[in-house]
């Protein structure tokens, strides 16, 4: 297999990033509103019902954090992003059979199939880990050919199960 894919680091490529993370690979962060909505209620109902004041209020403002706090965390993570020296540069990605190689601004690697712990692919890109923490996101536009998107996702799921990650971490 012979694939290309040419990433630019700009805001719309660490917005897609984040939004993919967050519906397919978070824990938290994908139901920290849900979480603040609930707390929030909870605190209104005990306010009613409750002659202390002071903890369903306090639970009330805790709710009003966690939904407030969910647009700003995307907001913040994204800036830092365009605030780094990589960002508005442009990341080389080329599909093997050996591998994936990449070349960046300031790094130039080589990665095995094998060395793979987990993919994940959404319906706009393929997010790869090497190590629980660091991954690479890859939409599925800037893939060249387009068709082979399925290959690196059959090929790099595969790897990842050998590792004993996929069930874990594999999901469509």
């Amino acid at each position: 297999m012979n694939a290309r894919a040419s990433i630019h680091l700009d805001q719309q490529y660490y917005e897609a990033v984040y939004d993919d993370w967050l519906r397919y690979r978070s824990t938290y962060r994908r139901h920290q509103r849900l979480l603040g909505v609930s707390i929030a209620v909870l605190g209104a109902i005990l306010l009613s019902a409750s002659p202390l004041k002071a903890v369903p209020v306090a639970l009330m403002a805790i709710g009003a954090c966690e939904i407030l706090s969910a647009p700003l965390h995307r907001r913040n993570w994204v800036s830092k992003r365009m605030q780094d020296r990589r960002s508005g540069s442009t990341v080389e990605l080329l599909f093997t059979d050996d591998g994936i190689e990449h070349r960046g601004p300031f790094a130039e690697a080589k990665v095995a199939w094998s060395g793979l712990t987990a993919c994940v692919e959404t319906p706009c890109g393929i997010i790869l880990y090497l190590q629980e923490g660091v991954q690479t996101y890859v939409p599925k536009q800037v893939v060249d050919p387009v068709e082979a998107v399925a290959s690196i996702v059959e090929i790099a799921c595969r790897m990842a199960r050998n590792e004993g990650q996929a069930d874990r971490w594999t999901t469509q």
